[in-house]
């Protein structure tokens, strides 16, 4: 079923439908990251740390030029309340000119009930940092959410294109 333009309605209503599907999803992603890292900033115990190092995180190599590009997190100490020394690896990634300096003073928020899963306030909701999950325990985002909507939108472009037609 084609107009005067030459553009297939069912394709064109196929893409649209993906983008908006894909653009919910990522919102609601977004939003529920959000909710859990206010949920872990209340809850959590705040205090400070120390920045005692940098942890090689994610190293990319361009095979015809050899440049390396590397993106570095923060490892931190700090003293729970039981005065226990913590040392954790951030999830906030950042390229080694923008690292936050070594000795720098950075605020610290961890369970109660588990000091190791700590991390740095700056990388609640940053979207260098890696992504929270439900345990209170953080991981590793891939992208971010510009790099899950493009891969979504693409996967379900190719589902919508195939599927709409079917229902007109």
């Amino acid at each position: 079923m084609s107009d005067l333009s030459g553009v297939d309605l069912p394709d064109l209503l196929a893409i649209v439908l993906a983008a908006g599907m894909a653009g919910g999803i990522c919102l609601w992603l977004k939003r529920d990251d959000e909710r859990e890292a206010d949920t872990f900033r209340v809850r959590g115990v705040h205090t400070t740390g120390t920045v005692v190092g940098h942890e090689v995180r994610s190293v990319v190599v361009d095979a015809e030029s050899g440049w390396r590009h590397d993106r570095r997190s923060p490892v931190v100490e700090f003293a729970d309340g039981e005065g226990n020394v913590v040392r954790f690896v951030s999830t906030l990634m950042t390229h080694p000119s923008e690292a936050v300096p070594v000795n720098s003073r950075v605020v610290v928020i961890y369970p109660p009930e588990d000091p190791e899963k700590a991390e740095m306030a700056d990388a609640l909701g940053n979207p260098s940092a890696g992504r929270l999950h439900r345990s209170g325990q953080f991981v590793s985002s891939s992208g971010g959410y510009c790099g899950l909507f493009f891969g979504l939108f693409i996967f379900l472009s190719v589902l919508c294109v195939m599927v709409v037609p079917l229902l007109l």
